[in-house]
């Protein structure tokens, strides 16, 4: 058994399964792979810049200047969300009414638009500075002066759109104290007339002389009647002031308060409504705080709000409850009067009617001067807004498009490259190196034949050794008979099989040239063209091909009669013959097997050309009878699957694998370990005598190994 038979036990599986350190190596042989999609991506990336659409973008920043504290009982304020009037600013009335200011509409960015709105909400953007509550909006599209343009319309839209919510708001609440004014008005007027009637009528001059105890307490409750309707007034006041920061309808309001209750989520502040507004002003400052850090969607921020939400609807709800508990008490002090008149009546019914028309009156005067107070305090705070939206930056555009950007395309463009193009190394199965060669058969290489430039012909090829002895393609076939010399046995191989998985991998090129070299070495070497279907060897030396191998199977002719002497001496050819029509069936018939027998003893080495092992299976037939096979790889050319199939099927039959040729392997590269070809040839500096009779030539030996 030769050094070169492996366990055949421990093929190495087909698939890529690649450590680190080999991942990286198989990445860098094939790196014109790399490069070149890279390149791709790049390329493709730079068309796209040259025709994409430029995009210029505006930007200006604003901040919310609020006029008072949040929740003031006497003002109209209330707490300014900056995310809900960042939404508010692309919202279709704002931009509706951007959309009505002159040049927007004609705009270029604009005018062929069907759906403006649509457009503008897209190119929108707004964001809230974390730390300074100020809000950057800008907005992008194609004509960097449009841009300009857009944005300071939609601001001024916006401005405009808040202040008239609040004059809005204000209006209404105003119209509802002058119709409270002018409804108190007309009732004291009309309970003046009726005290004077009732004076001029009785006969009585004042209210008494006060000594009536009935009277004080009539007076007394009068009074407190009166304190408590004011109560009512301001606590009605604050409740609707309250309830429009939630909604202008009352009814959607309660509706809201309905389910809150039912919900039973509403806070209970007690009789101080102190304590829920230092909460609310708390739960704004943690708001703001969260959003310096948190995403507006953030668990934290969402349950801040919610709780918010949620006080101040309990706020309304207390204000509420407050405006009815006046409310009851009025009605109850209204009921107690009655109580205390009807025992005035019955003491003095005269003048107890007239300290009622008095007290009532009194009463209403309170009433009436009260709500003129309101009506002075909300025409002072008509010229001041609840807040206001200041422009400190902006609107401007930048002199460069923000898309595309150049350098992001390139760098996303390059790295979609390198990911794309290292993938595809692995994509790519050919054998690339000695290595990989190495690590797919299982088997040793035994050399490595450069690919032969300049050098046409497929006869010239097959005779390289011959043509040009100190060519680098020569010095290889010699290395390869060296390595067979030193690695096999010669009476265990003296029958070699030459094959390779496909067609054009170089086999017959290799079997040509080898046999050259042997016989120059002086060994008697028979070549057999066992390649029924597309002979060559014949055509290399020169021969005729009507006899041969074929022939000789078939009992038509004699190994002698088809045997045939080449120019080199010491080497023989045994053409292919005619082209049976089954081949397979007569190279598995007992004539070959007695034929490879009977030649063997002849000749130091017969090496045997066949077909493609993956095309027909002559190859395999071949192995099964030969002493040792070696197989012929393509570099750079046959694929990892096409290689351990060819193996696995020569294995299969029992064929003794001795080792494997790299054959076309490129130059200048130290995949394949060519450098030495190059790096140390040995050149003569003398033409070399011709040998005289009865000099002594010395030759290698088969048989022996090192």
């Amino acid at each position: 058994m030769t050094d070169a038979r492996l366990d055949q036990s421990t093929s190495p599986s087909a698939g890529i399964e690649l450590p680190g350190r080999a991942i990286l190596q198989n990445i860098w042989r094939r790196k014109w792979i790399v490069v070149a999609v890279t390149a791709l991506c790049l390329a493709i990336a730079g068309v796209r810049l040259i025709f994409a659409e430029r995009i210029y973008r505006a930007t200006a920043q604003f901040f919310i200047e609020e006029a008072s504290p949040a929740f003031e009982t006497k003002g109209r304020n209330s707490p300014v969300n900056l995310l809900t009037q960042a939404e508010l600013l692309k919202s279709t009335p704002v931009l509706v009414e951007a959309l009505s200011m002159a040049g927007v509409r004609t705009s270029d960015t604009l005018a062929d638009v069907e759906n403006p709105i649509g457009v503008l909400k897209e190119n929108i953007g707004t964001d809230v500075d974390k730390f300074s509550d100020i809000v950057t909006v800008s907005y992008q599209g194609p004509v960097r002066d449009d841009t300009e343009l857009i944005l300071n319309a939609v601001l001024d839209s916006y401005r405009a759109f808040i202040q008239s919510r609040q004059k809005d708001s204000g209006a209404a609440m105003r119209d509802r104290l002058l119709r409270e004014q002018a409804e108190r008005q007309l009732e004291l007027t009309e309970k003046k007339h009726e005290m004077f009637r009732f004076r001029s009528v009785q006969g009585i001059g004042g209210s008494g002389d006060g000594d009536s105890l009935i009277l004080k307490q009539l007076s007394g409750l009068s009074g407190a009647l009166t304190d408590a309707q004011l109560d009512q007034l301001n606590a009605k006041a604050q409740y609707e002031e309250a309830a429009s920061i939630i909604s202008a309808d009352l009814t959607e309001v309660k509706k809201k308060l309905d389910e809150a209750r039912d919900s039973g989520g509403l806070v209970t502040p007690g009789g101080d409504l102190q304590p829920l507004q230092e909460e609310l002003t708390a739960l704004q400052q943690r708001l703001r705080a969260l959003r310096a850090q948190y995403l507006p969607e953030h668990p934290l921020i969402r349950g801040t709000r919610n709780r918010l939400d949620l006080l101040t609807l309990s706020y309304v709800a207390a204000l509420e409850f407050k405006w009815q508990s006046t409310t009851r008490r009025v009605d109850q002090l209204q009921e107690t009067i009655k109580e205390v008149q009807q025992r005035a009546l019955e003491m003095d019914e005269k003048a107890a009617l007239y300290a009622e028309l008095e007290s009532e009156v009194s009463r209403i005067q309170s009433i009436f001067e009260a709500t003129d107070n309101r009506i002075k305090e909300m025409n002072v705070n008509d010229d001041v807004p609840v807040f206001s939206a200041n422009v400190f930056e902006g609107p401007e555009a930048g002199v460069a498009p923000v898309s595309p950007n150049k350098k992001t395309a390139l760098f996303q463009a390059m790295m979609l490259g390198l990911i794309l193009g290292c993938g595809a190394t692995f994509l790519d199965r050919r054998l690339r190196s000695s290595e990989e060669v190495r690590d797919a058969m299982g088997l040793p290489v035994l050399g490595v034949v450069p690919h032969m430039s300049g050098v046409p012909s497929p006869n010239m090829r097959m005779r390289r050794v011959l043509s040009d002895a100190g060519s680098e393609e020569s010095e290889a076939y010699r290395a390869i008979r060296t390595a067979m010399f030193f690695a096999l046995r010669h009476d265990e191989s003296r029958t070699i099989l030459i094959c390779s998985p496909e067609a054009g991998d170089g086999k017959s090129t290799l079997t040509a040239n080898l046999a050259i070299a042997l016989a120059q070495a002086g060994q008697k070497v028979l070549l057999i063209d066992g390649d029924f279907r597309r002979p060559a060897l014949h055509r290399a030396f020169d021969l005729s091909d009507t006899a041969g191998l074929s022939n000789v199977l078939s009992g038509d002719d004699t190994a002698e009669q088809a045997i045939q002497a080449t120019s080199v001496a010491g080497l023989d050819v045994l053409p292919a013959g005619a082209a049976p029509a089954n081949s397979a069936e007569l190279l598995n018939s007992g004539s070959f097997t007695d034929l490879i027998e009977t030649i063997s003893t002849k000749y130091d080495y017969v090496l045997v050309d066949s077909p493609p092992t993956i095309a027909v299976s002559d190859a395999r037939i071949l192995s099964a009878l030969c002493d040792v096979t070696l197989v012929v790889i393509r570099a750079d050319h046959t694929t990892r699957r096409a290689a351990t199939r060819t193996r696995d099927a020569l294995r299969s039959v029992g064929g003794n694998l001795a080792g494997v040729v790299i054959n076309d392997a490129p130059r200048n590269t130290a995949r394949y370990d060519l450098s030495s070809y190059d790096d140390y040839r040995y050149e003569p500096t003398r033409t070399p005598r011709a040998k005289e009779p009865g000099t002594l030539s010395l030759s290698v030996k088969p048989g022996k190994t090192a």
